[in-house]
């Protein structure tokens, strides 16, 4: 079998490669409604070299408590919107969620001034974005603070590879708090 000289048959890693492949190219699996079905697809040179794809995933640093994690939701898995993220940050950016159809937006009736409340969820905690007068206001807020949160968290486990993700999820609660602060900072 010529598809496997790259050494990553039975590793942790190669079995993360499979899951993604399959969610996206494999119309027989459970979740392809929600990749494959949607055009969610994995780039060519990963698709057809998994090596290459194992490859990336431990040159950024993949270890115990970090997943995959799209960048543009819209587009596919590519070295170019990819990139490692703890779990607890997988779901910070998703699309529609709760009751306004937008995750981390609630409408609070108790205030008429600016009903629309933009929060972050991390590790069993609510933080509080803001009060917004409308609901797009509110989604564009939190969409950008996911999307900074993220975006900083994913570098620090690049940089830290060395350090378990557990061991870090302190500083990870300080860059979310330092990315409310500054947003409600800019408010004022």
């Amino acid at each position: 079998m010529t598809g496997f000289k790259h050494g990553y048959r039975n590793t942790k890693v190669y079995s993360i490669v499979e899951c993604v492949i399959r969610r996206c190219h494999d119309s027989k699996k459970d979740n392809f409604q929600n990749y494959g079905a949607k055009g969610i697809f994995v780039c060519d040179e990963w698709r057809h070299d998994r090596g290459v794809f194992c490859k990336w995933l431990e040159d950024q640093g993949y270890r115990e408590g970090l997943q995959i994690d799209r960048i543009d939701n819209d587009k596919g898995y590519s070295p170019d919107n990819c990139r490692l993220i703890p779990h607890s940050f997988n779901g910070i950016n998703k699309k529609g969620c709760g009751v306004s159809g937008i995750c981390g937006v609630y409408f609070k009736k108790d205030c008429t001034l600016r009903p629309y409340l933009a929060t972050v969820r991390l590790y069993g905690k609510t933080y509080d974005i803001g009060r917004y007068l409308n609901i797009e206001e509110a989604a564009l807020v939190r969409k950008r603070v996911s999307a900074s949160v993220c975006e900083k968290v994913a570098d620090l486990c690049f940089k830290h590879k060395d350090i378990p993700i557990k061991q870090m999820e302190n500083l990870f609660v300080e860059v979310l708090v330092t990315e409310i602060q500054a947003v409600k900072g800019a408010s004022v």
